[in-house]
Formats: C-alpha cells, sequence, structure tokens
C-alpha cells in the first residue's frame, strides 16, 4: 500500500484542497484499487494506521520511510490489509452544546427516564419487599411472630409501601429528568473546555458515540476475534464515558453537598433555640467529617462504575455490537449504583 500526498484543487467532502492518495498494490505490482482521502484524516489517524503493524495479517509490512522532496509516506504491505476507518471524519460523534434541548431530544429523553424510573421503582420494591419477607420469616423461626402474623404484617407492608412509592414516583421522575438534562448541559461544558486545550485526535476519542463505534468496529472486520473486539471497545467505551460520568459525578457531588449544607443550616438553628455553646460546634464539625467521607464514597462509586461500565460495553459488543453495548453500559453501572451507593 502506497500513501502519497496530492495536491487538488477540486472540492472535497471535508473542506480541503489537500488529499491523500492510497494505492493497494499485489505482489506483481499490478493496481488493484485506488481512493482518495483528504490528508488531514490519514494523519490525525495514524494510530488506524500503526495497527498494521500490530496484525498477523500485516507481519510482512516495511515501513520505507519519508520522501525529502515529495514528503510522501510511503509503505510496502502485504495484499492482506486491517481494515483502516480512515474515511470518518474526526469529531463526527461530537453532538452540539444545545442539541438536547430540541423538542424530539427532550421528549426522547422523557420517555427514557419515566421508562428508567418505572423499572427501578418496581425493581426496588420487590426487592424490599423479598427482604422484609425473609425477616418475618426469620422471627417465625425464632418463635417471636406466628405464620399468620408475618402474613398479615407483609400483606400491611405491601400495601402501605405501595402506596407510599406511587405517590412519590412522578416527583422522583421529574428529578431524575431535570438531573439528565443538568449532566448532559455540564458534558457539553466540558467538551467545550476540553476542545481548547487537548488534541483533536483525543477529543474525537471523548466525544465517540459508542452504538456507533461498535457498530464500526464490526463492519470494518470480518470475522474479529472476541478478545480483540472486547480490547477495542473496553478502550473506546473507557474513552467515550469519560466525560460523561465527570458530568454525572460532579452533578451528583452538587445535589449531595447542597442538600447536606441545607440540612446541618437547619441542625444549627433548632440547636441554638434548644441549647448553644461547643457541644453544637462539635457536633456540626462531626457531621462536615461525614459530608467528606460521603463525598469521597460518592467519588469512589461513579469512579469504578466508569470502569465497570466500560467492561460491561465491551461484553455487549462481543455479544451484540450496538445495542449490547449500550445495555452493557447501563448494566454495570446499575450494578456498582446499587453496591457501593445508598
Amino acid at each position: 500500500m502506497i500513501i502519497r500526498r496530492a495536491k487538488s484543487h477540486s472540492h472535497s467532502l471535508f473542506n480541503t484542497d489537500t488529499t491523500t492518495t492510497i494505492t493497494t498494490t499485489t505482489n506483481n505490482n499490478s493496481i488493484s484499487a485506488v481512493a482518495t482521502y483528504p490528508l488531514n484524516a490519514v494523519l490525525q489517524h495514524q494510530e488506524n494506521v500503526a495497527l498494521l503493524s500490530l496484525s498477523k495479517a500485516a507481519e510482512s509490512t516495511h515501513y520505507y520511510g519519508t520522501s525529502p522532496r515529495s514528503g510522501s509516506f510511503i509503505m510496502a504491505c502485504s495484499p492482506i490489509l486491517v481494515p483502516l476507518d480512515i474515511t470518518r471524519p474526526l469529531l463526527a460523534d461530537k453532538k452540539r452544546p444545545f442539541a438536547h434541548l430540541k423538542p424530539r431530544a427532550l421528549g426522547l429523553s422523557a420517555v427514557r427516564t419515566v421508562a428508567q424510573q418505572a423499572g427501578l421503582f418496581v425493581l426496588n420494591f420487590f426487592t424490599d419487599q423479598l427482604e422484609y419477607e425473609q425477616k418475618n420469616t426469620e422471627l417465625v423461626y425464632d418463635g417471636k411472630l406466628t405464620a399468620h402474623e408475618a402474613e398479615m404484617d407483609n400483606e400491611e407492608w405491601e400495601k402501605t409501601e405501595w402506596s407510599h412509592r406511587k405517590a412519590l414516583l412522578p416527583q422522583k421522575t421529574i428529578i431524575a429528568f431535570f438531573k439528565l438534562q443538568s449532566s448532559t448541559l455540564l458534558m457539553r461544558f466540558y467538551e467545550y473546555l476540553a476542545s481548547r486545550y487537548i488534541s483533536t485526535a483525543i477529543l474525537d476519542k471523548l466525544t465517540m458515540d459508542v452504538f456507533k463505534a461498535s457498530k464500526r468496529n464490526q463492519s470494518l472486520t470480518k470475522s474479529p476475534s472476541s478478545s480483540a473486539t472486547f480490547k477495542t471497545m473496553y478502550s473506546t467505551c473507557l474513552w467515550a464515558n469519560a466525560i460523561a460520568f465527570l458530568a454525572d459525578g460532579t452533578v451528583q457531588q452538587v445535589i449531595f453537598i447542597s442538600g447536606y449544607w441545607v440540612y446541618l443550616q437547619k441542625r444549627r438553628r433548632k440547636r441554638k433555640k434548644s441549647s448553644g455553646g461547643k457541644k453544637e460546634d462539635t457536633a456540626i464539625g462531626g457531621e462536615v467529617l461525614n459530608v467528606v467521607l460521603k463525598s469521597m464514597r460518592l467519588t469512589v462509586a461513579r469512579a469504578s462504575a466508569w470502569v465497570v461500565s466500560s467492561v460491561g460495553g465491551a461484553l455487549g459488543s462481543v455479544a451484540y455490537p450496538g445495542y449490547g453495548t449500550i445495555f452493557g453500559i447501563q448494566l454495570g453501572d446499575s450494578i456498582v449504583s446499587s453496591l457501593l451507593m445508598d
């Protein structure tokens, strides 16, 4: 394969007058394919080109060097080539700052939030119900309750908790919706800051759509191995989810700290009315320490969810690229959240 830089005065897809001609030759030097791409797409995707030397199919690849006169990049490769995604422009998956506030996007977010909260409502209710019934069963075995009393108590708990949680469901759904919009808006702001201080290639990794990436990875390789797919998609998910989890963690920290601050202020006013002095200061100091510890726990939980969700996304890509990737990410996040967060 020979890659040369050439000047072209025709209008290209990427709005540049510098193009790159990629010529694939067979062993007898007969031309089999010629394609022209923007030079910046090839140069900024040089990490993909480097994959040729790592592939078993390109063991015979040799780098010939750069021509000092023309500035061409010349490589000789075996006829069996690893597919390269150089036709995709960088930042192709990057969303516009306020795209999530359009009517269609808001509608989809609302449907997603309602479905998610309804699922959590049912799941948490039956989980708590099972735990409550198990405790009553233990009391029956210990002789502290009769079987009839335990059954009546379980029915009373079910009626009370179902009506109570059902009344709170609309409020929780609205809060979750606005929390999602705040996280998305903050994520776009972080992307803007990143665009000012990091390279375009790195920003492309941070803003990549994992759904599309898993589909592209499947289409570029005819028969990808499970291990190769897992490694590629784990790295992709880890990069692509970094800003999203940072924004979500920031929103959760703000909500937690502000809520706890309001709680401390109310508690301080009550203590001033009843009794003042050093005891109040000591109690407030202990509460502040408690806030710091819980904030650190929240940070560890979101960082762990970031890593585990990336593993889930990689496993989902192996099983079913696209929707399996999204499902794996959500499942990994839910597992860590249920284990490490209150």
